[in-house]
């Protein structure tokens, strides 16, 4: 093995001109939306009543990463595509016909309650 067949196998040092897009992730956001009431409260025929809440990651478009600032809370039975018809995972658009709620402007309330309740515990953190 020769020295030049050596640096033919190393990789130039390659750095991006700008990073990849990917999945916004921020973990303190997902626990306080864990943490919020579901938006829906009826729960599926085939539910035993007792769902937690998860997070619904909802998308801007087909095929977009998801966002961790596009969430939703919703019970379990709501969420999961096994419980049937009553599932958001079953159809955005029927979804929110059937309750009545708009994704979208759900997402941007809580959004906003997330940046006030952030900024009121900011300003208790700075006056201790």
């Amino acid at each position: 093995m020769s020295f030049f067949s050596i640096l033919r196998r190393v990789r130039p040092n390659f750095r991006r001109a700008r990073p990849r897009r990917g999945r916004t992730v921020d973990r303190k956001y997902l626990h306080w939306i864990h943490a919020q009431a579901p938006l829906v409260t009826e729960h599926d025929p085939l539910c035993s009543g007792r769902c937690y809440t998860t997070a619904h990651h909802v998308k801007e478009c087909a095929g977009a990463q998801k966002n961790d600032h596009r969430t939703v809370p919703l019970p379990l039975c709501q969420h999961l595509h096994g419980f049937g018809r009553y599932s958001i995972e079953h159809g955005r658009r029927a979804w929110e016909q059937r309750y009545g709620i708009n994704l979208d402007d759900a997402i941007q309330e809580l959004r906003e309650e997330y940046q006030e309740e952030k900024a009121f515990s900011q300003k208790v953190r700075k006056a201790l």
